[in-house]
C-alpha cells in the first residue's frame, strides 16, 4: 500500500535556495520511477530554516528496494547529498482512518499515474487480437486525452473539459463501430489490468473496474448504427460505491 517518507531539514538561512534548486533537479528522477506516486517539498512560514519533504511511494519495500536499488536513484542522491547533514528526521508513514475523504483519483496517485495507466491501455488495446484493428490508426494523442478524461472522471481536475471542451470528439470516435460484446469486455479487462498495475490500493481498482464495466456498455451503445448520442452530456464523474469504507 502507499506509503508516505517524510524528512525533515533545518538549514542555515543563506543554503535556503541551494536546497529547494538541488530538489528541483532532484524531482527529474522522481518523475522518472514508477515508484514514486508525489511529492512536495514545504517551507515552515514562523521557522523558515525548516523545511519538510513529503515523497509517496508505492510502497516501502519499493522504496528501499526498488527506488534506492534502482537506475535512478544515483541521479537523485548527487543532487541531494550536500543537504544530508541538514536532516532531522527521515521516516516512512502510514495513513490512519483519521483523513479528509480523499477522491478516488487522489487515491490512484494523482495525474502521473493516469498517464501511466493510459500509456498501458493504448499500447495493450493496439497489440490485442480482437481490439487491434479499432485501435491500429490512432494517433499519439490517444494517450494524453485518454489520461486527461480518466482524471476528471475520477474525481480529479477538469483536463478534458478544460482542454478539450464537450464530449463530441470522443462520441464520434465511438459512432458506427458497431461494438460488440466480446470487445467490450475485451477492453474492460485489459483497462482494469491497466489500473492494477499502476495502483497498489485495491478500493481503487475495484472501483475503475466498475467505470470500465458501466463505461465499455455506454459505448456500445453508442457505437450502434440508429443511436444519437447526447455530446452535451458532459464528462461522467465516477465515485466509491454508496456502502464502500472511504480512504
Amino acid at each position: 500500500m502507499p506509503i508516505e517518507e517524510l524528512i525533515r531539514y533545518r538549514v542555515p538561512a543563506d543554503r535556503a535556495g541551494a536546497l529547494e534548486a538541488a530538489y528541483g533537479r532532484a524531482a527529474v528522477a522522481l518523475d522518472a520511477s514508477p515508484h514514486c506516486l508525489d511529492y512536495a517539498l514545504h517551507r515552515c512560514v514562523e521557522e523558515p530554516e525548516r523545511y519538510v519533504l513529503r515523497i509517496t511511494w508505492t510502497s516501502t519495500e519499493d522504496h528501499l528496494e526498488g527506488f534506492r536499488k534502482g537506475p535512478h536513484f544515483p541521479a537523485f542522491l548527487a543532487e541531494v547529498r550536500p543537504f544530508i547533514e541538514h536532516i532531522e528526521e527521515m521516516q516512512h508513514y502510514e495513513a490512519t482512518p483519521v483523513a479528509a475523504r480523499r477522491s478516488i483519483y487522489d487515491a490512484v496517485g494523482g495525474v502521473r499515474v493516469f498517464f501511466r495507466i493510459a500509456g498501458d491501455m493504448h499500447a495493450a488495446m493496439k497489440a490485442d487480437e480482437l481490439l487491434g484493428p479499432l485501435f491500429a490508426s490512432s494517433p499519439p494523442s490517444h494517450v494524453p486525452h485518454l489520461a486527461m478524461w480518466l482524471c476528471e472522471v475520477f474525481g480529479g481536475p477538469p483536463l478534458w473539459t478544460d482542454t478539450l471542451g464537450d464530449i463530441g470528439r470522443m462520441l464520434a470516435k465511438h459512432a458506427q463501430l458497431d461494438l460488440g460484446e466480446a470487445q467490450r469486455v475485451r477492453f474492460r479487462d485489459l483497462a482494469t489490468a491497466a489500473a492494477r498495475a499502476h495502483v497498489s490500493d485495491e478500493r481503487a481498482v475495484a472501483a475503475m473496474g466498475e467505470y470500465f464495466d458501466w463505461g465499455t456498455k455506454v459505448a456500445v451503445d453508442n457505437s450502434k448504427p440508429d443511436h444519437v448520442p447526447d455530446a452535451a452530456a458532459g464528462v461522467p464523474h465516477w465515485d466509491w460505491p454508496a456502502d464502500a469504507q472511504q480512504p
